[in-house]
């Protein structure tokens, strides 16, 4: 009776199909990443969505922080319920005072642009609020249906954190402890320059 006897070639074989086959599965985990990522970073993560009418149309706005504070950056996005497409809308931002932040910004005032991240819809990227209390949007959109405006009103919060005269005050104690310092040691190397010249006299 022959016994059987494994050939050296078969394993080599098999080592490098199990190789192939590890290599093509990390291939495909590295390629299927950025596929992943870039399908997840176009969509804005929402946290809040209120519903604005302008005339015949209806939009959606929302925003990635809620509840608002003033001086907190945050991207606002606006969806019309049929899309975008063929439509133009123009936003106003009204201050709590009254005053018209419309003319400031990028895209404030003007034709709003399409969301950097995600082309089906309107939006603004690192908007800032500066003041406290109820702001008041305006948009006015353009489009197939005729023109409609029409305003959201929104609170905004105080701004977070100690008031902005105490972080300057708080930032600038290390200049102004620095100062006592220097003048103490420009005195001690003053004397010391002094005394070496009338030493060479």
């Amino acid at each position: 009776m022959r016994g059987h006897t494994a050939r050296p070639g078969g394993r080599a074989r098999n080592t490098r199909r199990s190789l192939a086959a590890v290599l093509l599965a990390v291939l495909a985990g590295v390629f299927a990443a950025p596929a992943a990522s870039a399908a997840d970073a176009g969509a804005p993560a929402v946290v809040h969505s209120e519903r604005l009418r302008a005339g015949p149309y209806d939009i959606e706005v929302s925003f990635t922080d809620w509840p608002l504070y003033a001086g907190r950056s945050l991207d606002m996005t606006f969806q019309a319920d049929r899309g975008i497409k063929g439509r133009t809308a123009r936003l106003h931002l009204i201050g709590p005072s009254g005053q018209d932040y419309g003319k400031r910004g990028a895209g404030l005032g003007r034709a709003l642009p399409r969301y950097t991240r995600s082309h089906d819809r309107w939006g603004l990227d690192g908007t800032m609020l500066p003041d406290e209390g109820t702001w008041r949007f305006e948009l006015a959109v353009e489009g197939p249906d005729g023109a409609g405006r029409g305003s959201l009103s929104v609170p905004v919060g105080p701004r977070p954190g100690p008031p902005i005269e105490a972080s300057w005050a708080v930032g600038l104690l290390p200049a102004i402890a620095a100062v006592p310092i220097c003048l103490a040691l420009w005195w001690r190397g003053r004397g010391r320059r002094t005394a070496a010249v009338w030493t060479w006299d």
